[in-house]
């Protein structure tokens, strides 16, 4: 015979327990969490706007928007460290609605009754481009009953299919790969260039510019 602990019982009582006892169609609170890396990389209004959109796209019958999280910041931030700007606002004030930063969505999923069930990105790599902070996210959320999901994963909170998680650990691999990679060849480009003599800034005092037309037709 199986014995449940209250803290067991207790979390079986959570909004992942509503879900999976729930009709398909019984309607499904979700928050949507996105972020977007700063104006000089991108159009952060742009990119939000298409995360929300994929969000809404992929929900199920009956499952619904009910609040909306995001940051405009490096995804290499440790979640404690998140939401801690106002970088955020020039878009709050183009009309984009946020209910708070990843620091109000974790918040919220502790509350006692949270405004969720569930939390959904466009892309895994939106929680974070770090691994261990996107694992950190994932297991705190897991522990709070609200699982995550991301569009391109199946919406079933009946289990946990071993593809998905698998398919889920590699693309958080590639993404702090990536991230780590970009920055390296952020780095080396301009040393490179400085040891080969070039300058990229403007010519020191007392000097005159030599301009060389750039090997390279497209940026010549």
């Amino acid at each position: 015979m199986d014995r449940t602990s209250p803290a067991s019982a207790a979390r079986s009582t959570g909004p992942t327990a509503a879900m999976t006892s729930a009709e398909p169609a019984a309607p499904v609170p979700v928050a949507v969490l996105a972020r977007t890396s700063t104006l000089y990389l991108q159009d952060p209004l742009a990119s939000l706007q298409r995360q929300y959109r994929s969000c809404e796209e992929w929900l199920p019958q009956g499952w619904y928007i009910a609040a909306f999280y995001w940051d405009v910041e490096s995804g290499a931030i440790d979640i404690e460290d998140r939401s801690r700007t106002t970088s955020f606002e020039p878009f709050t004030a183009a009309g984009l609605p946020r209910d708070g930063g990843m620091a109000e969505l974790l918040e919220e999923a502790a509350a006692p009754e949270p405004r969720f069930a569930a939390v959904v990105c466009e892309d895994i790599e939106r929680s974070g481009r770090d691994t261990f902070n996107a694992l950190k996210l994932e297991r705190d959320l897991q522990d709070m009953g609200v699982p995550l999901f991301a569009t391109d994963e199946p919406a079933s909170v009946q289990d946990i299919s071993p593809t998905t998680v698998l398919v889920r650990r590699v693309k958080q691999g590639v993404a702090e790969y990536f991230r780590l990679a970009i920055k390296k060849k952020a780095w080396e480009g301009p040393r490179q260039h400085t040891l080969s003599g070039w300058n990229i800034g403007p010519a020191p005092s007392g000097y005159l510019p030599e301009r060389v037309t750039h090997p390279v037709p497209l940026k010549a």
